[in-house]
């Protein structure tokens, strides 16, 4: 099973984002660099004994915050 969300930078420069290793979800964003005003697709997809619920934690640099996503798997 696999799903797709979108992270948007609405800051007035240019950020990096890294995803935290998630055990039994494997992360893939489109881009990692996205400057003010761009978005990134993210494709997650759940691997075999993955837990049924989940978070993604996401750092963002330079501003060092944590963006965090509840992930369900069905």
């Amino acid at each position: 099973e696999s799903g797709q969300l979108t992270l948007s930078n609405t800051a007035p420069g240019a950020m990096t984002i890294a995803c935290v290793k998630t055990q039994g979800l494997e992360v893939t964003p489109d881009r990692m660099e996205l400057k003010a005003g761009e978005k990134a697709a993210v494709t997650v997809k759940a691997l075999a004994g993955a837990p049924k619920t989940s978070a993604l934690y996401f750092k963002i640099e330079p501003t060092m915050e944590q963006v965090v996503v509840k992930v369900t798997v069905d």
